[in-house]
C-alpha cells in the first residue's frame, strides 16, 4: 500500500500493521473504517459528509482513554486540566491555547471520575489492560476483496492464557458509557453499533 510505505508496515498474516501513524493521519488517510460503516448505515450523506465535532463527552472519553489504556505517563502528557470556574476569561485563554497544542482540556471533576472509573475497573478488564507485551494504538490495514479496510483498536497483546501465541492476538477497544446497567448499555451498544463495530474488528 502506497501510501503506508513512509510508517514500514509490518505484515500479520493477511494484514498490514503499522505502530506509529499519528491519530489525524490515519483519520485522514486511505481506508475505509467501521466508523465510515456505521455512519453509512444512517446514510450516504451522513458517511461521505460527516465533520468530527468534540464534544465534552468525546473529551472525557479521550482522557479516560490515555490513563486507562496507555497509562499515567501517557495521560500526563496528554490531558490537562483547569481548575476553577472553565467559564473565566483566563481559563477560555489557557484551554483555547492548550487545545490549539492538540492537548485534551478536562475538569477537575472529571479527573476523580476518570481515577474512580480507573480504582473498579474489573479484574479481567484491567489484566488486558496492562497485559505484558500489550500495544496501544496500532494501525491495521487489510484487503475485502478489492476494498482497503482499517482499523486502529485501543490495543492488542497476547491471549492471557497464552501469552507467548505467535498466531493469536486479543483486540481491546475501552468504551465509556452513560450507564453500565444492562439494559441502558444495550441501548448504547444498538446506538453506536458497537456490535457491527466488533464484527469489522475481528
Amino acid at each position: 500500500i502506497e501510501e503506508l510505505k513512509a510508517y514500514q508496515p509490518k505484515q500479520r498474516g493477511k494484514a498490514w500493521v503499522c505502530d506509529d501513524i499519528p491519530n489525524k493521519e490515519y483519520h485522514k488517510g486511505v481506508g475505509i473504517s467501521s466508523s465510515f460503516i456505521r455512519r453509512f448505515g444512517e446514510s450516504q450523506l451522513h458517511a461521505l459528509e460527516h465533520k468530527q465535532e468534540t464534544t465534552p463527552a468525546m473529551k472525557f472519553g479521550t482522557a479516560a482513554h490515555s490513563l486507562l489504556v496507555e497509562g499515567q505517563e501517557a495521560f500526563d502528557k496528554e490531558v490537562v486540566v483547569i481548575t476553577g470556574s472553565p467559564y473565566t476569561k483566563a481559563n477560555k485563554e489557557l484551554k483555547e491555547e492548550y487545545e490549539k497544542r492538540g492537548l485534551t482540556v478536562i475538569k477537575q471533576a472529571d479527573v476523580e471520575l476518570i481515577h474512580g472509573m480507573k480504582e473498579k475497573m474489573i479484574y479481567e478488564g484491567n489484566a488486558y489492560l496492562d497485559a505484558k507485551g500489550k500495544v496501544p494504538e496500532s494501525s491495521f490495514y487489510w484487503y475485502e476483496d478489492d476494498v482497503l479496510c482499517k482499523c486502529r483498536p485501543d490495543l492488542i497483546c497476547p491471549p492471557l492464557d497464552n501469552p507467548n501465541s505467535t498466531d493469536e492476538i486479543v483486540i481491546v477497544d475501552y468504551k465509556t458509557t452513560q450507564s453500565v446497567e444492562p439494559y441502558a448499555f444495550a441501548m448504547s451498544v444498538k446506538k453506536f453499533r458497537y456490535d457491527l463495530q466488533a464484527a469489522f474488528y475481528r
